[in-house]
């Protein structure tokens, strides 16, 4: 769709993302490290909310954003496994344009990015046999400017899936799975 084709994607391209696969409203995309697909989530939320003030109430977009690290299995494009599962959970538990991320993406990010993270403590995931420790990053303050994109200095590379934001992050993949809520 327009949105889609004008926003997302563009987002994704900036920070290195590499869209593997689409289902329905979701996107595989790949990444070439954890902390651009958090700055691709930031840019992307950031965006959002200056595109809702522009539109009337029934136009306007809400999005959860997920973002977890950790081991998963590809398959013809599409990713499976626990830590797929987590970052989907922490993408339900996320508000409405928020980001929710692992304690294993929050120490990849000390020092790489601006927002703050609140700590919101250990969280128990349904289907997942050991709580996740849970952090909110910060809405962006700043005016929407394009963050820089980090270069990819690990070997691997991150896969990331929209399913309208919930990123996991896993051993050299990250998926996204963004969740619109009109």
């Amino acid at each position: 769709d327009e949105l889609t084709n004008t926003l997302i994607i563009p987002q994704i391209e900036h920070f290195g993302g590499r869209l593997a696969s689409t289902a329905g409203d979701r996107l595989l995309v790949e990444f070439p490290s954890a902390v651009n697909a958090v700055r691709c989530a930031i840019a992307f939320q950031t965006a959002i909310t200056v595109r809702n003030a522009a539109q009337p109430e029934n136009r306007q977009m809400q999005f959860r954003v997920g973002i977890h690290l950790g081991d998963i299995v590809e398959q013809e494009g599409d990713l499976f496994g626990d830590d797929v599962n987590i970052a989907a959970r922490l993408e339900g538990m996320a508000e409405p344009g928020g980001i929710l991320v692992s304690e294993q993406v929050a120490a990849s990010l000390r020092g790489k990015i601006e927002n703050p993270l609140e700590d919101l403590g250990p969280k128990t995931l349904k289907n997942m046999p050991q709580p996740v420790r849970v952090f909110k990053v910060a809405p962006q303050v700043a005016a929407v400017q394009p963050a820089k994109a980090e270069r990819p200095g690990g070997k691997g590379l991150m896969a990331a899936g929209l399913v309208a934001l919930c990123l996991l992050l896993g051993a050299g993949w990250a998926y996204v799975n963004l969740w619109q809520n009109n």
